[in-house]
Formats: C-alpha cells, sequence, structure tokens
C-alpha cells in the first residue's frame, strides 16, 4: 500500500504545518480559499485515486482496502469513477444528530450527492478530465459532485466517517440545515459562489445573534 498524505495549508497561523509535517504528512501552500485549495492538492498528488478529506474528519481503519473494493465492483456494467463514504459519525451525543446520520446516508445514497465532508474519492483521470474543481470559495464540492454524477454513480463505502460535530454547535442542527439548504436553492437560482459565500458567512452570524437574544 503507498498512501501519500497532502496537507493544504490555507495560510494558517495556529501551528497546523508544523503538526503536519510531525506527523509525517507533505506541506504545500495555497491561497486560502476551498476550491483552490483542494486543487492545489491534487496536482501535488501522484496516486491513480484522489481522496479529499477535511480536516476535522477522521477516516475508518480499513478505509484503503475499503475505497479500493468499491473501486473495482461495477456498476450498471461500468466501474465507477468516484466515491465517498456514505455513513457519517458525528462526535455529538443525542437522537437529533443520529437523524442527521441517517438523513445523510439516505441523501447519498438515493440521490448520489454526498457533500465534501463525506470524504469524496476521484480516480485521477476523471478528477483531470473535469478539469477539478472550480476555485470557488463556497459549494465547490457540490458543483463537482454534479459533474461527477454525469460519469457514473458514486461508489458507497459503508464504514463510518468519523466528523467533528464543532459546525453545528454554533447555530444547532436546524438552523444549519436551513442556511445550507437556501444556499443550493439561490445556486441553482443563479447567484455566484462569491456573493453565496457572502451571504453563508453572514447568515450565520445573523443565526448566531438570534439565538443569543432568544436564549
Amino acid at each position: 500500500k503507498c498512501v501519500e498524505v497532502i496537507v493544504v495549508d490555507g495560510e494558517s497561523s495556529d501551528g497546523t504545518v508544523d503538526a503536519a509535517r510531525r506527523s509525517g504528512a507533505r506541506v504545500v501552500s495555497a491561497p486560502r480559499g476551498r476550491g483552490v485549495q483542494l486543487n492545489v492538492g491534487a496536482r501535488a498528488a501522484t496516486g491513480n485515486v484522489l481522496l479529499f478529506l477535511h480536516a476535522d474528519s477522521a477516516l475508518p481503519l480499513r478505509y484503503f482496502d475499503s475505497i479500493y473494493e468499491q473501486l473495482q465492483r461495477p456498476i450498471g456494467g461500468q466501474l465507477p469513477q468516484w466515491g465517498c463514504f456514505q455513513n457519517m459519525s458525528i462526535e455529538r451525543d443525542g437522537w437529533a444528530m443520529r437523524l442527521l446520520e441517517l438523513t445523510i446516508g439516505l441523501r447519498t445514497r438515493f440521490l448520489h450527492v454526498p457533500y465534501g465532508d463525506q470524504g469524496i474519492f476521484i480516480r485521477s483521470s476523471a478528477y483531470h478530465a473535469l478539469q477539478g474543481f472550480k476555485d470557488w470559495p463556497l459549494l465547490e464540492d457540490y458543483e463537482m459532485v454534479l459533474r461527477l454524477r454525469m460519469l457514473s454513480p458514486p461508489a458507497l463505502v459503508q464504514d463510518q466517517l468519523t466528523v467533528n460535530g464543532r459546525r453545528w454547535d454554533k447555530l444547532g442542527i436546524v438552523a444549519t440545515t436551513v442556511v445550507n439548504q437556501c444556499i443550493i436553492a439561490a445556486y441553482h437560482f443563479g447567484a455566484s459562489p462569491e456573493t453565496l459565500a457572502g451571504w453563508y458567512y453572514k447568515s450565520s452570524g445573523l443565526f448566531s445573534i438570534f439565538s443569543k437574544r432568544t436564549n
């Protein structure tokens, strides 16, 4: 097994670079930005399969074998060109989080629309054929998935990807979900990624202020 671990640092100042290097990862630098950083990491990689993992996610122990096995299983007569982890384990207690995990799994299984925090992996040949992610500040993962679905159905790994629950702490599950779905709807109505990024962070702040005032 030959695995490259590449950390793309987006102008951080919190010790990320030193920690990554101590762990044995190769560190490359890029301007801050989701799509930009993903593409810089992909260009630095030499493997046949590219796995894009968020910094707050942890892979299951046998991720390598699981990804390899799923990519070798034909779907509808063809080998899948991409895939993701269907199931997530969110590091928070409560029935609401378990319900969220269930809905994420169902969305991924039946709609074939995983988000970027689900460990999307892509054959290198498919990634380059699609010319990578858009250099967008938001929804670069969603837009890429829409294009990947035109190549093949996804290979769905059943092992659970562990995700830190902090993104839901600030606003709560309902408000976070509302913001995310409104952003996606606005994208389909023609709003630019730059505009959406501004709305996303402003909306998060407004929801946070509203929550504090109502508590």
